[in-house]
């Protein structure tokens, strides 16, 4: 019996000791696996490291001509979400993309590769630059050889939080009408996107595909010329007039069906009036007397996200502003007592209602009281249109192409003789805007 005791405890040690050696191999060996994993690297569709870990594969690509016409980046600015990328492509030899401001780089990146940015590497015809933008900021940059000269641009990067809003210009455009600009709600700042070319840019809205359409001319000089803008630049295409040459247009606005309205005022009998309009010819399809104590003129119209329609009667002629407008009967119902001229209302995504004056003050606007808060003042003289940039971020972007192309020519260095490369620096954080 003691036999079989001393049996069955030495079988038990042997099973204990097995057990212990082959669990701690197998943990051996799983450390040896995590340690001796490779490590992660993200590249973009070329195989390079990809620009601040983002592949610039993703999101939208944006194009900016280095040195084509002159001593310029055709266009300066250039407007961007979180994520998106901007690609320089060289129309002449000897320029450079660095960034800083002014004309000293901050390394924050830079052409051909975004190393040894102090040193200014120009580079020549052919050759593309891409730089993917991850955190949001106002990024300056300048030509290395160039800069004293006046090439200079900025990439403003918008995050896809931030409240975003088109604003155009009224007035002559030698005084600085037909302008097209950024605002931006959530740093409360506003930024010059280009210039149409046209005198007076009234309404301006968006469809559902984030295309820009615009109206220039006013209320007082009709027939009002029909327009599509790029968003991204300010320039302007020609759709036609509005075919009623007595419709001076100034409120635009689609609907959730992207029927387009327009706000107008029919010079030939003095009263305002709600317009259905062709997108693709200007053509007025349909036309509603407005009907309202005082003035009946609005200069600006909108939609909230069920349909119901929004009037701003902004000459101050009238003991109200802000209005409700029966898109049936055209009557005009009053919310709140008069508080401020408004040139323009408009519903962002979220729902917020805001309202744009001539001074260039903008506004959030109680859709129910008619009550306005300001918010801040845009800095724009003249501030007659307002639009709501789409709830997909980037209207109307540089579709992405396949591959870039190769550079052309090899980058020459300009740097000082002599001068060691620096070692390369962990990137500063980007420079708020103001």
């Amino acid at each position: 019996m003691k036999r079989l005791n001393a049996a069955i405890r030495f079988a038990c040690l042997l099973a204990t000791t097995f057990a212990m050696v082959f669990f701690s191999r197998a943990e051996s060996g799983n450390k040896q696996k995590q340690t001796s994993a490779h490590a992660i690297h993200i590249v973009d569709q070329n195989g390079r490291p990809a620009v601040s870990g983002v592949p610039s594969g993703g999101g939208q690509i944006f194009d900016v001509a280095v040195g084509k016409g002159g001593d310029v980046f055709v266009p300066d600015t250039v407007n961007i979400f979180v994520g998106n990328t901007v690609r320089w492509t060289w129309a002449e030899d000897g320029h450079s993309v660095t960034s800083g401001d002014p004309c000293t780089p901050d390394e924050q990146f830079c052409s051909p590769d975004d190393t040894n940015c102090d040193q200014g590497i120009l580079s020549n015809l052919g050759t593309v630059y891409e730089h993917t933008f991850d955190q949001a900021g106002s990024y300056n940059y300048f030509c290395f050889a160039h800069c004293a000269l006046g090439m200079t641009g900025v990439v403003n990067v918008i995050s896809p939080s931030d409240t975003v809003l088109y604003g155009s210009t009224g007035g002559d455009n030698a005084a600085g009408g037909g302008r097209l600009w950024l605002i931006d709600v959530t740093t409360q700042s506003a930024s010059l996107i280009g210039d149409t070319g046209f005198d007076r840019l009234g309404g301006i809205a968006f469809d559902s595909n984030g295309t820009l359409y615009g109206v220039s001319g006013g209320a007082t000089h009709p027939p009002s010329t029909f327009l599509i803008i790029d968003p991204t630049n300010g320039q302007a295409t020609v759709i036609g007039p509005i075919s009623d040459s007595s419709q001076g247009v100034d409120g635009l606005r689609f609907n959730s069906q992207d029927v387009l309205y327009g706000a107008s005022w029919d010079n030939s009998v003095s009263v305002g009036k709600l317009l259905t309009i062709d997108p693709s010819n200007g053509n007025v399809l349909t036309s509603l007397t407005l009907v309202g104590d005082g003035d009946s003129f609005c200069a600006g119209i909108a939609f909230d996200p069920l349909g119901l329609l929004y009037g701003s009667r902004g000459n101050g002629s009238r003991d109200e502003d802000i209005d409700l407008i029966d898109q049936v009967t055209g009557v005009l119902t009053p919310l709140g007592p008069l508080e401020t001229i408004i040139s323009d209302v408009a519903f962002a995504p979220d729902g917020t209602l805001y309202g744009s004056s001539p001074t260039g003050d903008l506004y959030s606007i109680d859709p129910i009281t008619g009550t306005k808060t300001l918010l801040f003042n845009t800095g724009i003289a003249q501030l007659s249109g307002l639009a709501a940039a789409p709830a997909s971020p980037t209207p109307t972007p540089t579709p992405t192409p396949t591959p870039t192309p190769t550079p052309t020519a090899t980058p020459t260095p300009t740097g000082t003789p002599g001068r060691p490369t620096p070692t390369p620096r962990p990137r500063p954080t980007p420079h708020p805007r103001p």
